[in-house]
């Protein structure tokens, strides 16, 4: 995606006011009650030029500059504030989940920051990092020292777009992530027996690293999961997937979709 430097495009929608980034949020529920007990967010970024982005829309060029770890910082921030403003309206919830570059993993400087966002928020244990599962291709050894520190503040470590076709899953293991999300395929692969077997093989050997197996569902949710499949195939919960509209709120939408006509 060719885009004018991302500053400029902010600036510019700021100018023009509109509110330039918007914080999204999808449920994640447990597979046998349909319960709420955590939430994943994404940044929707409007541009005046472009438009409404999503992630799989933005992110692939801005992980490539500096100007995602500013965007990440941002949402980190974002994140905090709607975790405090859940508590403060009595949503109860695990963690929550926020997308952190893998370039903010090959700095130590960047712990620092990370560091001031504990101070800010003392329950780093409700904060799930949202890293691609394209770590599993890097150099862990180099990266496992600045991970375990970020262990150590508290914060959850989490992995995006896990268990495709081309994902070195096996390397997990030396990761000690918390949660994983599964690339969309293996939610649909789940609607039948061999799929869920294949599905289930995957899951089970993510429990056996410690780390809780959450579906990402493509298309329109609730409508098109499954989870009663999920479940069989050992998911934790199942959520929607960032690729698609889904189930994806505001957080006002949410609040008043849940005390109007439910989730």
């Amino acid at each position: 995606m060719a885009t004018p430097h991302m500053s400029a495009l902010i600036k510019e929608t700021v100018e023009s006011g509109v509110e330039p980034l918007t914080t999204l949020i999808s449920p994640v529920r447990r597979c046998m009650s349909r319960e709420i007990y955590a939430f994943r967010t994404i940044r929707q970024i409007n541009s005046v030029q472009l438009g409404v982005l999503r992630p799989s829309q933005y992110r692939i060029v801005c992980d490539r500059t500096r100007q995602s770890v500013r965007l990440a910082l941002s949402d980190l921030e974002a994140a905090i504030k709607l975790a405090k403003q859940m508590e403060s309206d009595e949503v109860e919830f695990n963690w929550i989940s926020v997308y952190l570059p893998i370039k903010m993993l090959k700095r130590k400087n960047h712990l620092s920051s990370l560091e001031n966002l504990v101070k800010e928020y003392n329950k780093p244990q409700k904060i799930c990092l949202e890293l691609s599962s394209d770590i599993l291709f890097e150099d862990l050894d180099n990266l496992q020292p600045l991970l375990n520190d970020i262990k150590l503040l508290g914060f959850k470590i989490g992995l995006s777009a896990f268990g495709g076709d081309f994902c070195p899953m096996s390397r997990m293991y030396g990761l000690n992530a918390d949660i994983c999300f599964f690339e969309p395929s293996v939610a649909t692969k789940c609607e039948t027996s061999l799929g869920n077997r294949l599905a289930g093989q995957i899951t089970a050997f993510v429990k056996s690293a410690g780390c809780e197996p959450v579906a990402c569902v493509p298309g329109t949710m609730p409508k098109s999961a499954k989870p009663d499949e999920y479940s069989k195939a050992g998911f934790a919960g199942f959520t929607s997937s960032d690729e698609d509209m889904g189930e994806w709120y505001t957080y006002g939408d949410f609040r008043d979709k849940s005390r109007g006509e439910g989730l």
